[in-house]
């Protein structure tokens, strides 16, 4: 496994204001900033030669590599220090933080696949990105339960994974004075944002910071990190983990609300910070926890109102399993699911697909595949405190090598995580402040 090296040192980074919204209204005043697919024509990592099957067989590979991250940390290491431009004038951080930013702004999301994106690959086939974004899942996923029974985070110098540097969603956003583009890797499980230095001995060149274009007075005030020494292609990452050190936290909005469009052809969509959520919406809530995630309270999984009885615990954290309980995390693409939980989940859709048969692609880690098409009368319902999240067709089931597979994986922990790939064309709000998550579903597209 390929080593990234990180020096990082941090500074303020500044947002202007922009009269900009996922609505385009002009009316609404407030920062700008865009996510986008790295696989977007939008995206300084676009790639026109990569083909839809090319993006999925990459998001396969990235899932599987995000679950790895998530239980074992391993690949970047990040040394943080200070800078005398780390605080504001005549206040510490802590102060600093406590005023409080009341304009909202959004940014747009990119996939990394995407034309929009720079990683975008025009050669790459849909099914190479789908196995991509496994591969990326699984060692995020292992990297998740393997940080959790370190039992705290990391003390600098930080490590970040090579799965964490292959997260699949970029954050677009301006910088500096006058301001540029800049790309940063959306991440939940993150609590440090930073990007590259331009003096940075071994960065890419696709997106640098100059530190003098930073120097003239700020509307925002931000402590982020500049990496110094970096040989991946990652130009940065944007960290919304719950943690104090999160861009949440700094900005002092405790409310973020996201959308995704996806199908690994072309993907857009937004984040929002600052706005309440949708009081109509849905909400379970989130469950406290020492590692800075984003946990659920998943009581259990029913297939076509059958409830496939699971033991609760299954779900639940467990003080003599660190690696366990249920997360939701921007930086998987699909779902991973307990092993116990998955065997029984993909035994009960076979039943259901009974007699047509059924096969494995053991090359993308897709247990559960059919020749024939999904009946709409199959549906798979996560039940969590409070609601029910019904997991659309198109969101449950993915195309890849002329087959239909379920688009969850088994999870190389006890852990469960909640992926994107199921999240989309979701409005999915966060609420640190009533620590509640909220579910809007905004359309269910044939997959």
């Amino acid at each position: 496994m390929i080593m990234s090296i990180f020096a990082v040192v941090f500074f303020m980074i500044s947002l202007s204001p922009s009269k900009v919204s996922p609505s385009s209204d002009p009316d609404d005043v407030g920062l700008s900033a865009s996510i986008i697919s790295s696989y977007s024509p939008d995206s300084p990592f676009y790639d026109p030669n990569l083909t839809p099957d090319d993006r999925i067989r990459e998001g396969v590979r990235s899932s599987l590599a995000r679950a790895s991250y998530l239980t074992r940390q391993h690949g970047a290491k990040i040394a943080l220090s200070s800078s005398s431009s780390s605080s504001t004038p005549g206040k510490n951080p802590d102060q600093a933080a406590q005023e409080k930013i009341t304009e909202s702004f959004w940014a747009p999301i990119v996939h990394r696949s995407s034309p929009e994106s720079p990683f975008y690959d025009p050669n790459a086939k849909p099914d190479d990105i789908i196995l991509e974004s496994v591969r990326s899942s699984l060692a995020r996923g292992y990297y998740l339960s393997r940080f959790r029974r370190r039992g705290a985070p990391p003390s600098s110098p930080a490590q970040y994974p090579e799965a964490l540097l292959q997260n699949e969603f970029l954050m677009k956003y301006k910088i500096g004075t006058p301001p540029v583009d800049a790309y940063g890797i959306l991440d939940t499980g993150s609590s440090v944002t930073w990007l590259q230095c331009a003096h940075c001995a071994t960065c890419s060149d696709v997106m640098t910071l100059d530190h003098g274009s930073s120097t003239s007075p700020h509307k925002l005030e931000l402590l982020f990190g500049c990496a110094e020494y970096n040989n991946s292609t990652v130009p940065g990452i944007v960290g919304v983990g719950n943690t104090t050190a999160s861009l949440i936290a700094q900005l002092n909005h405790f409310r973020f609300t996201y959308l995704i469009h996806m199908n690994f052809k072309n993907t857009s969509g937004w984040i929002r910070f600052g706005e309440p959520l949708d009081t109509e919406s849905p909400s379970t809530p989130l469950l406290p926890n020492d590692f800075g995630y984003y946990q659920l309270d998943l009581k259990g999984i029913t297939v076509s109102g059958v409830d496939l009885q699971i033991p609760p615990d299954v779900f639940q954290m467990s003080p003599g399993i660190p690696a366990s309980g249920s997360i939701i995390d921007s930086g998987t693409t699909f779902t991973l699911l307990n092993p116990m939980a998955f065997d029984v989940l993909t035994e009960k859709v076979s039943e259901f697909m009974s007699p047509r048969k059924a096969y494995s692609i053991v090359k993308s880690d897709f247990k559960l595949c059919f020749e024939e098409e999904i009946p709409y009368t199959m549906a798979i319902t996560f039940h969590l405190t409070n609601m029910n999240l019904t997991i659309c067709r198109s969101n449950a089931w993915i195309r890849v090598e002329r087959m239909n597979c379920l688009a969850i994986l088994k999870s190389p922990s006890e852990l469960s995580v909640l992926g994107m790939y199921q999240q989309r064309n979701l409005q999915v709000g966060y609420d640190l402040e009533d620590n509640i998550l909220t579910f809007k579903q905004i359309s269910c597209l044939d997959y």
